[in-house]
Protein backbone atom coordinates (compact mmCIF):
# COMPACT_ATOMS: atom_id res chain seq x y z
CA UNK A 1 0.00 0.00 0.00
CA UNK A 2 2.82 2.40 0.77
CA UNK A 3 4.47 2.29 -2.70
CA UNK A 4 1.12 3.07 -4.36
CA UNK A 5 0.62 6.17 -2.20
CA UNK A 6 4.20 7.24 -2.82
CA UNK A 7 3.78 6.80 -6.58
CA UNK A 8 0.54 8.83 -6.62
CA UNK A 9 2.11 11.67 -4.68
CA UNK A 10 5.05 11.80 -7.11
CA UNK A 11 2.68 11.87 -10.08
CA UNK A 12 0.65 14.69 -8.49
CA UNK A 13 3.83 16.60 -7.64
CA UNK A 14 5.11 16.22 -11.22
CA UNK A 15 1.76 17.41 -12.57
CA UNK A 16 1.97 20.61 -10.52
CA UNK A 17 5.59 21.17 -11.53
CA UNK A 18 4.65 20.74 -15.20
CA UNK A 19 1.78 23.23 -14.87
CA UNK A 20 4.03 25.72 -13.12
CA UNK A 21 6.66 25.33 -15.85
CA UNK A 22 4.08 25.89 -18.62
CA UNK A 23 2.70 28.92 -16.80
CA UNK A 24 6.22 30.29 -16.26
CA UNK A 25 7.14 29.85 -19.95
CA UNK A 26 3.96 31.59 -21.12
CA UNK A 27 4.29 34.42 -18.59
CA UNK A 28 7.95 34.91 -19.51
CA UNK A 29 7.08 35.15 -23.20
CA UNK A 30 4.34 37.69 -22.43
CA UNK A 31 6.73 39.81 -20.35
CA UNK A 32 9.45 39.62 -23.01
CA UNK A 33 7.00 40.66 -25.75
CA UNK A 34 5.67 43.59 -23.73
CA UNK A 35 9.21 44.64 -22.78
CA UNK A 36 10.37 44.61 -26.41
CA UNK A 37 7.30 46.62 -27.48
CA UNK A 38 7.92 49.12 -24.70
CA UNK A 39 11.60 49.38 -25.65
CA UNK A 40 10.84 50.03 -29.33
CA UNK A 41 8.13 52.58 -28.60
CA UNK A 42 10.30 54.54 -26.14
CA UNK A 43 13.43 54.53 -28.35
CA UNK A 44 13.19 57.41 -30.87
CA UNK A 45 15.73 55.83 -33.23
CA UNK A 46 13.92 52.51 -33.26
CA UNK A 47 10.31 53.70 -33.10
CA UNK A 48 10.36 54.42 -36.84
CA UNK A 49 10.25 50.66 -37.48
CA UNK A 50 7.30 50.17 -35.13
CA UNK A 51 3.85 49.78 -36.64
CA UNK A 52 0.64 50.14 -34.61
CA UNK A 53 -1.75 47.77 -36.35
CA UNK A 54 -5.27 49.00 -35.69
CA UNK A 55 -6.88 46.39 -37.92
CA UNK A 56 -7.82 42.83 -37.09
CA UNK A 57 -6.39 39.61 -38.53
CA UNK A 58 -5.80 39.70 -42.28
CA UNK A 59 -6.26 43.51 -42.19
CA UNK A 60 -10.00 43.32 -41.56
CA UNK A 61 -11.23 46.85 -40.77
CA UNK A 62 -13.06 46.13 -37.51
CA UNK A 63 -13.31 48.86 -34.80
CA UNK A 64 -10.87 48.44 -31.92
CA UNK A 65 -13.67 48.28 -29.33
CA UNK A 66 -15.25 45.32 -31.15
CA UNK A 67 -11.86 43.61 -31.43
CA UNK A 68 -11.28 44.04 -27.69
CA UNK A 69 -14.64 42.41 -26.92
CA UNK A 70 -13.85 39.54 -29.33
CA UNK A 71 -10.40 39.08 -27.80
CA UNK A 72 -11.81 38.98 -24.27
CA UNK A 73 -14.22 36.27 -25.44
CA UNK A 74 -11.37 34.27 -27.00
CA UNK A 75 -9.25 34.69 -23.85
CA UNK A 76 -12.12 33.46 -21.64
CA UNK A 77 -12.54 30.46 -23.95
CA UNK A 78 -8.80 29.74 -23.73
CA UNK A 79 -8.97 29.92 -19.94
CA UNK A 80 -11.87 27.43 -20.04
CA UNK A 81 -9.77 25.11 -22.25
CA UNK A 82 -6.81 25.52 -19.92
CA UNK A 83 -8.93 24.48 -16.94
CA UNK A 84 -10.16 21.41 -18.86
CA UNK A 85 -6.78 20.38 -20.25
CA UNK A 86 -3.64 22.18 -19.12
CA UNK A 87 -1.37 22.16 -22.19
CA UNK A 88 1.67 24.21 -23.12
CA UNK A 89 0.19 25.27 -26.47
CA UNK A 90 -2.90 26.71 -24.78
CA UNK A 91 -0.68 28.65 -22.34
CA UNK A 92 1.38 30.06 -25.23
CA UNK A 93 -1.68 31.08 -27.27
CA UNK A 94 -3.24 32.66 -24.17
CA UNK A 95 -0.08 34.65 -23.43
CA UNK A 96 0.09 35.90 -27.02
CA UNK A 97 -3.59 36.88 -26.98
CA UNK A 98 -3.18 38.67 -23.64
CA UNK A 99 -0.14 40.58 -24.91
CA UNK A 100 -2.01 41.77 -28.01
CA UNK A 101 -5.05 42.67 -25.87
CA UNK A 102 -2.82 44.79 -23.63
CA UNK A 103 -1.56 46.60 -26.75
CA UNK A 104 -5.08 47.27 -28.00
CA UNK A 105 -6.12 48.69 -24.64
CA UNK A 106 -3.01 50.87 -24.18
CA UNK A 107 -2.13 51.89 -27.75
CA UNK A 108 -5.38 51.42 -29.65
CA UNK A 109 -3.80 48.72 -31.79
CA UNK A 110 -1.21 45.94 -31.75
CA UNK A 111 2.42 47.03 -31.64
CA UNK A 112 4.31 45.21 -34.42
CA UNK A 113 8.09 45.45 -34.63
CA UNK A 114 9.41 42.42 -36.57
CA UNK A 115 9.63 43.12 -40.31
CA UNK A 116 9.20 39.91 -42.30
CA UNK A 117 10.79 39.26 -45.70
CA UNK A 118 7.27 39.06 -47.14
CA UNK A 119 6.55 42.72 -46.35
CA UNK A 120 4.50 42.19 -43.21
CA UNK A 121 5.19 43.40 -39.70
CA UNK A 122 4.52 41.11 -36.73
CA UNK A 123 5.45 40.75 -33.08
CA UNK A 124 6.43 37.99 -30.65
CA UNK A 125 2.80 37.59 -29.54
CA UNK A 126 1.79 36.78 -33.13
CA UNK A 127 4.58 34.20 -33.27
CA UNK A 128 3.40 32.71 -29.95
CA UNK A 129 -0.18 32.38 -31.24
CA UNK A 130 1.02 30.81 -34.51
CA UNK A 131 3.37 28.44 -32.67
CA UNK A 132 0.56 27.38 -30.34
CA UNK A 133 -1.73 26.61 -33.27
CA UNK A 134 1.04 24.62 -34.99
CA UNK A 135 1.57 22.64 -31.77
CA UNK A 136 -2.17 21.90 -31.59
CA UNK A 137 -2.12 20.59 -35.17
CA UNK A 138 0.94 18.45 -34.50
CA UNK A 139 -0.61 17.13 -31.29
CA UNK A 140 -3.83 16.18 -33.09
CA UNK A 141 -1.88 14.46 -35.90
CA UNK A 142 0.12 12.49 -33.31
CA UNK A 143 -3.10 11.25 -31.70
CA UNK A 144 -4.59 10.10 -35.04
CA UNK A 145 -1.53 8.12 -36.20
Amino acid sequence: MRPSFFYKSIVIEFSYMKKFLYFFIALSLLVVDQSIKNFFIRSPQLSEGVFINQKFAWNLPIPNSVIIVLMIGVILFLIFLLIKKFQLYICIILAGALSNLIDRIIYGGVVDYIHTPFGGVINLADIMISLGVILIILDKRKIKT
